[in-house]
């Protein structure tokens, strides 16, 4: 009797875990997806900061069709810019990046601070195309 009820006690315990350990890998897929989306949104924006763009008053976009980055740039007032980028492979919700700059003389230059994970406008020109 009591082999069968050590054996009915370690069947319980390995349950136990593995439903924990199904918990946690539900979990560690999560969040191994949301970093792979921001790996690409910030990839996507670094490859945008270093293409020869011709600013205009609309959103101009702009397709790397290997790695499916979107890249959209868009000249605001005083010859600040705009640049918005993100991973636009379909799988998920696209993480945008957007990153200010200016534009002095024909050359685009962005802001040395970097990046944000949000329209840094209040207003409908953070829509894009």
């Amino acid at each position: 009797m009591m082999p069968v009820l050590l054996l009915m006690i370690g069947t319980l315990m390995l349950k136990g875990v593995d439903s924990q350990m199904a918990a946690r890998r539900y979990t560690l897929v999560g969040e191994q997806s949301a970093l792979r989306g921001e790996l690409r949104g910030l990839s996507a924006l670094a490859w945008g900061t270093r293409l020869p763009w011709a600013p205009e008053a609309q959103w101009r976009c702009r397709e790397q069709p290997v790695h499916h980055w979107r890249a959209c740039l868009r000249l605001l007032d005083n010859n600040r810019l705009l640049l918005a980028a993100h991973d636009a492979s379909g799988t998920e919700a696209p993480l945008i990046f957007w990153r200010l700059g200016e534009l002095r003389g024909a050359k685009v230059i962005f802001t040395p601070r970097g990046w944000a994970d949000f329209c840094p406008l209040s207003d409908e020109r953070c829509r894009l195309p």
